[in-house]
């Protein structure tokens, strides 16, 4: 009956199942209304972080059944979910055998795709139950929310919970939030739970732990494990993020990785870590550097610690492989990427985000974004995203239509700068105009009415806006794109540089990593041979350990001795055999088309790599010496072993039979 009455007072579901729904909007609610919890100064005011003990395998299963029904899913449908759940069996494992099964009384099974759909349905009676209780006249609400009414905030089961700091409206929350455990089946983990409170007294805190056993929380707390913090983000607070990259990397240690597979490792697996962390906190310099550092350590030396020679510094590894990088990010741009792409979410005025709801109803109050000064007190994300508006007025466009909402004065819809950095402010009287216009104020029947006064500014202000463009609509957009990513922001405020030549040769459809991470290295220069060496004041003679005549030098070493020569002359291709010709680009003698070009790539980049290796186990091991048939033996090898798996040449082989004698 309680949960009948819940759902019939409840609307439009609007936290789970909405379009362009982000967790990062909830870290940065939370974030901003727990702004100054470490003063007991200001408003009072009481948060909850609330833990649900075991909340996927406690949720009882009529409760389920309940809210199918009520939200309105046909019979049939929750017939068939409701089999599925009531059909499940459990087993345990003991001694690492599985033993028997039983049958499961309650609860969702984790991993199951259908269960989190489910949790996130049975959650949104929490808000319904918490709806009911802080809706009486009594409950206050938080003083940062009142505008909102915003009582929690829930992202699956990570829940809090917020109040104005008295007694009865702690009650009143408290209340609702029973309420749902009582019908959920659902209980509260009090050992877990926390309170936190500011400027109240010491009654209400008693009171508090007495009736809930909860404890007292400080901050920084974790919250969606991130952590929740009342001041600027500072390295003490990022520890966490740094000690798990770190372990993460020392976990890898006793594993047989090349550079490649480290390269990889970093894009896949760390680049992650830290991507959520950035995604949501502007993370400060220093944690960038020593991050960044960890990375450096990792690619060029294989563990967390070591100190081996950096080959390629590491902005030049941030370019884009096309520009002769290694398609890496720079933590700083990524970051500031992410906040302008935060910046121009809050410039969309359809954007149903319940962060910037909260952003534009508490800061933007005869205030305008663009123009507004940094608002005393605000939190530190908001802080950082002001800060980045100057570098976002080079990229978005504010395009006027008719009957336009865009702010006169203070939008930036004049050649991507408001109005106000024209003019002295004493113009808004002089065109008879208010602070806060909009810019349809200004037009009459699509076309443009401006006023008709001599004074000076305002015959400024008719030849700046006498040209601007009418269009049909309002429209805001990024580099005239009205849909953007964050990659598409990075690619904007990256460093561009230009592409080499040689960079054909090392990255394309058929290149093995390992082979294109060394021949990458080569046409940069960076591997050690013996006079880079002597640059780092190794000790080490600088005669080529090949033919113990020449130099040992880039150039010489992969285009001018008679050892290479051998390896590249048994191949199918007509090499040019000059290093300086593979430095501009010039791979082959002679023309040479599709698919041919790439097998001979394939085959220059492996014999680079196996000459490299070569010569390192010749100068480790002085009895090493392998002939240069046997180099030429693993080269065909390899490249049959990668050409013969790849689905591109494989197809290729169905229409060109004769490809096959490349490879031989």
């Amino acid at each position: 009956m309680i949960l009948g009455q819940l759902l019939a007072a409840m609307f439009f579901i609007k936290s789970a199942f909405v379009p362009g729904r982000k967790i990062g909007d909830s870290i940065m609610l939370a974030q901003a209304l727990f702004r100054n919890y470490h003063l007991n100064s200001g408003p009072s005011r009481c948060a909850f972080k609330i833990d649900l003990r075991k909340a996927f395998d406690s949720i009882s299963w009529s409760f389920i059944s309940s809210v199918l029904s009520l939200m309105g899913f046909p019979p049939v449908f929750k017939d068939l979910i409701m089999t599925c759940i009531f059909g499940s069996m459990l087993s345990v494992k003991i001694n690492g055998a599985i033993e028997g099964f039983f049958a499961a009384g309650s609860g969702l099974r984790q991993g199951d795709p259908l269960s989190p759909y489910l949790f996130v349905l049975c959650m949104e009676i929490l808000r319904s139950c918490l709806e009911k209780h802080t809706s009486l006249p009594d409950f206050k609400h938080h003083w940062l929310s009142k505008d909102l009414k915003i009582t929690h905030i829930s992202f699956a089961d990570d829940i809090l919970m917020f109040c104005h700091g008295d007694s009865v409206s702690v009650d009143r929350l408290l209340a609702g939030l029973n309420e749902f455990s009582h019908c959920s089946g659902m209980r509260i983990n009090s050992a877990k739970s926390q309170f936190f409170i500011s400027n109240v007294d010491d009654g209400l805190k008693h009171h508090i732990r007495v009736s809930t056993g909860f404890s007292e929380g400080s901050l920084p707390a974790k919250y969606l494990g991130l952590p929740l913090i009342s001041t600027k983000l500072s390295m003490r607070c990022c520890l966490p993020l740094i000690v798990r990259v770190q372990n993460r990397i020392d976990s890898w240690l006793n594993t047989c990785l090349n550079q490649a597979g480290r390269l990889q490792l970093i894009k896949a697996v760390l680049f992650g870590l830290q991507g959520y962390w950035s995604a949501h906190l502007l993370l400060p310099k220093s944690v960038l550097k020593k991050l960044q550092s960890l990375f450096v350590k990792f690619l060029w030396g294989g563990s967390s610690d070591n100190h081996k020679v950096v080959k390629v510094k590491w902005s030049d590894c941030c370019f884009p492989k096309i520009e002769g990088g290694l398609g890496l990010y720079d933590l700083c741009q990524w970051n500031n990427a992410v906040f302008l792409f935060h910046l121009w979410r809050i410039t969309q005025p359809d954007n149903n985000s319940l962060w910037i709801m909260w952003f534009k109803r508490t800061y933007l109050k005869r205030r305008a974004f663009w123009t507004m000064d940094f608002p005393k007190n605000a939190p530190w994300c908001i802080r950082k995203i002001l800060q980045l508006r100057p570098l976002a007025l080079r990229f978005i466009n504010y395009h006027v239509g008719a009957s336009s909402n865009f702010l006169l004065w203070h939008d930036p819809w004049v050649n991507n700068k408001p109005l106000l950095s024209y003019c002295h402010p004493d113009v808004i009287s002089s065109s008879n105009s208010r602070l806060f216009d909009k810019v349809a104020s200004f037009m009459s029947n699509s076309s443009w009415l401006l006023p008709s006064s001599n004074h000076l500014d305002v015959i400024q202000l008719r030849s700046l806006i006498g040209s601007i463009p009418i269009h049909s609509r309002d429209s805001i957009t990024w580099m005239n794109s009205a849909s953007i990513k964050i990659s598409s922001i990075w690619q904007c405020i990256r460093s561009i540089s230009t592409t080499p030549p040689w960079i054909i040769g090392v990255w394309h459809q058929f290149a093995i990593p390992k082979c294109a991470f060394t021949l990458w290295l080569a046409f940069k220069e960076r591997l050690l041979t013996k006079d880079r060496m002597i640059k780092f004041n190794m000790n080490t003679d600088l005669a080529c350990i090949f033919c113990n005549r020449a130099i040992e030098t880039h150039s010489h070493l992969f285009g001018s001795f008679e050892f290479m020569t051998d390896i590249l002359n048994a191949s199918a291709f007509n090499f040019t055999g000059v290093w300086q010709s593979y430095l501009n680009g010039q791979f082959f003698l002679g023309p040479i088309r599709g698919i041919r070009k790439y097998i001979g790539l394939l085959y220059l980049a492996i014999f680079v790599y196996l000459l490299w290796q070569e010569r390192n186990l010749r100068r480790h091991d002085p009895g090493h010496n392998s002939s240069a048939a046997s180099i030429i033996f693993k080269v065909k090898l390899m490249m049959k072993e990668k050409l013969h798996s790849n689905k591109k040449f494989k197809l290729a082989l169905k229409k060109n039979p004769s490809l096959v004698l490349d490879l031989y």
